[in-house]
């Protein structure tokens, strides 16, 4: 194991000045580069095997080809007496998590911040870059108030390394707190499998959550987090902070149990969140749900009744359309529930690019007494090899029907544009 440095050091060709922080894997410094005649952040990893190393070197060359606001730059990287170092832009200022704390920031203030971040988190994906690390403390807020994402895949083990959670545990005992990292990590990191882009959109997600209602979507120690992690147990978050419903929505695909069912990238996902951000009224919606019933061409409500007294509506026919004919037969408790969310199954029509004009995706739904949906399974799709029914059924997973609605529910969704009806 290399040694650590200390302040005077020369490391590379920079002078270091002043420590600024440090972890489990190595330290930061504020540094002096005697070429370019700049302060610079330094840090350096102490412990790390060799193939780690040459995958941070990698990466950090990767990163030094980046160039977005939103993203600290990295300048240089090499080896000095065994060290990995990286030289990164110094950013004078704050992290995220202070701008949490002031009380004088609203929740809209917060999300834009987290939405700035995710710009910079999506342009390392698109350079083949995984954070791992994801978290309020990894993002820095300079004096002028601009964010910039840093630590791309520096703080974490190997990806697919398992978790050990004993030992968390423990160290979890000794601290008397919650360690930060694991409450951020997706359910395929806390079960040992491999860190991908998928990943780092579910710590955005869990850090866009804080940043609203100031609160994690999961709780517990270690141990209890893990299993909240891994079962999906969302704790609903505070109400009456009028915070969009499709706001909360999107995050809860975003914290998908499933990577699958997630966003299909953190582009995608920020892009939901904005548009949250805008008036209503300058919200449009591309098209509306017409709700119709179908049974052998005529209009019909076919009901099945079950052990609970519920009823399994079998031949009920969402269309997607540019006008809401707004039939008088339709079951108005599934009515309601449908057209709230007319303007995310828009959205994922219209992202899903498929090159057919129309067709089905039948969801079966379990649902809970209380309304909440249990379970969402893609029965048919007609759309083969485009994102639609993921999508849907990603989306449904967070609907909410009125108590006692019914207890399993299949629902045809016709999706057409204008000239596929």
């Amino acid at each position: 194991m290399a040694t650590a440095p200390a302040v005077g050091d020369v490391v590379g060709r920079y002078r270091l000045i002043e420590q600024l922080g440090s972890g489990a894997m190595g330290v930061v410094f504020r540094a002096h580069d005697p070429q370019l005649d700049r302060e610079v952040a330094i840090k350096v990893l102490i412990e790390h095997t060799e193939e780690r190393a040459l995958r941070l070197l990698r990466e950090a060359q990767a990163m030094a080809q980046l160039s977005h606001p939103n993203l600290v730059v990295v300048f240089d990287s090499g080896v000095d007496r065994g060290r990995v170092f990286l030289a990164m832009e110094l950013v004078a200022g704050a992290s995220l998590r202070q701008l949490f704390d002031d009380a004088t920031r609203t929740w809209r203030d917060r999300l834009r911040a987290v939405i700035a971040a995710g710009r910079g988190l999506a342009a390392a994906h698109d350079a083949g870059i995984v954070h791992r690390d994801f978290k309020p403390e990894n993002v820095l807020v300079d004096r002028a108030g601009r964010i910039k994402v840093a630590d791309f895949g520096l703080s974490r083990a190997d990806p697919g390394m398992p978790v050990e959670r004993a030992a968390i545990a423990v160290d979890l005992t000794a601290t008397g707190s919650v360690l930060g990292t694991p409450a951020y990590m997706s359910p395929e990191q806390h079960g040992g499998k491999l860190a991908d882009t998928r990943s780092d959109q579910f710590a955005f997600a869990v850090t866009a959550w804080e940043a609203i209602w100031q609160v994690r979507p999961f709780q517990g120690e270690y141990l209890a987090l893990a299993e909240a992690i891994e079962r999906g147990d969302i704790t609903a978050p505070p109400r009456g902070r009028g915070v969009p419903a499709e706001l909360e929505r999107a995050l809860r695909r975003g914290l998908a149990v499933d990577p699958a069912a997630r966003f299909p990238s953190v582009t995608a996902l920020v892009d939901a969140l904005e548009a949250t951000l805008r008036p209503r009224r300058s919200r449009v919606l591309a098209f509306a749900v017409v709700a119709v019933l179908v049974a052998g061409g005529a209009a019909a409500a076919m009901y099945a009744r079950h052990g609970r007294g519920s009823a399994q509506l079998d031949a009920l026919d969402y269309t997607m359309s540019p006008i809401r004919d707004g039939l008088e037969e339709v079951p108005k408790e599934i009515d309601d529930v449908v057209h709230a969310h007319s303007e995310e199954l828009a959205r994922c029509y219209a992202s899903a690019k498929s090159a057919r004009a129309a067709g089905y995706v039948k969801l079966k739904f379990d649902i809970a007494l209380d309304g909440h949906v249990v379970s969402v399974a893609i029965a048919q799709d007609d759309f083969t090899g485009s994102s639609l029914a993921r999508c849907v059924a990603a989306a449904a997973l967070g609907w909410e029907f009125p108590p006692g609605t019914a207890s399993s529910v299949n629902l045809p969704l016709h999706f057409a544009n204008d000239g596929g009806r």
